[in-house]
């Protein structure tokens, strides 16, 4: 699992203070599921958990104030996120790696699909309009503090909600909420080995 703050550029910004809250217990939507505890009797989350997802952090100005896009919308974005990053084609590939060589798309989990299924326009859920806030007039230096919240659901779904906060740089505090969902497969190294010969030299 990896923690951080995902930035509008990509990548993640580094959290100045990081407080992490996780409810002791939780039900699920439907029925009276219980999130399990370790030995030490905090709540069980362990495990490997996907975060991939196509929804933008910030609102596209297209979608207005709309939290939610419509069915055809939704299918209309995926498709061009797709087309546009699609590294089995030559403008994808050039758009994504040029210079840089480049894999086919079997190596890349890029989340298509979430979109689809809660149809969000953004990950920022606050502000209402679902963008970072204006800079604040003459920002200063940083002074950022994080609050990272994780909720189970149920069994294979966390709620991972960050709540940004610095007076410094911001108007006022942004918050974002992201879906993490369970991985029956394990993490494996991802690495190139081609002309590795070392990797022959030790056998």
């Amino acid at each position: 699992m990896r923690l951080g703050l995902p930035s509008p550029c990509g990548g993640f910004l580094p959290a100045l203070l990081l407080v992490l809250t996780v409810p002791a217990a939780a039900v699920a939507q439907t029925g009276e599921w219980t999130a399990p505890r370790t030995a030490f009797g905090q709540p069980d989350l362990q495990g490997v958990w996907d975060f991939a997802t196509i929804t933008p952090l910030e609102r596209p100005e297209r979608f207005g104030n709309r939290a939610v896009m419509t069915a055809e919308e939704s299918a209309t974005y995926e498709r061009e996120r797709f087309e546009l990053v699609d590294h089995d084609t030559e403008e994808g590939a050039t758009f994504v790696c040029e210079g840089t060589g480049n894999y086919n798309e079997f190596w890349y989990d890029r989340g298509f699909g979430d979109v689809v299924e809660e149809r969000r326009t953004s990950l920022i859920v606050d502000p209402p309009n679902g963008r970072i806030p204006p800079r604040a007039p003459g920002a200063g230096p940083a002074g950022m503090r994080v609050t990272e919240r994780f909720s189970a659901i149920d069994a294979d779904t966390l709620r991972y909600e960050f709540t940004v906060e610095d007076p410094n740089t911001w108007t006022r505090p942004w918050t974002g909420v992201v879906r993490m969902v369970r991985s029956p497969t394990p993490i494996y190294e991802y690495a190139c080995h081609e002309g590795n010969y070392a990797l022959p030299n030790i056998l």
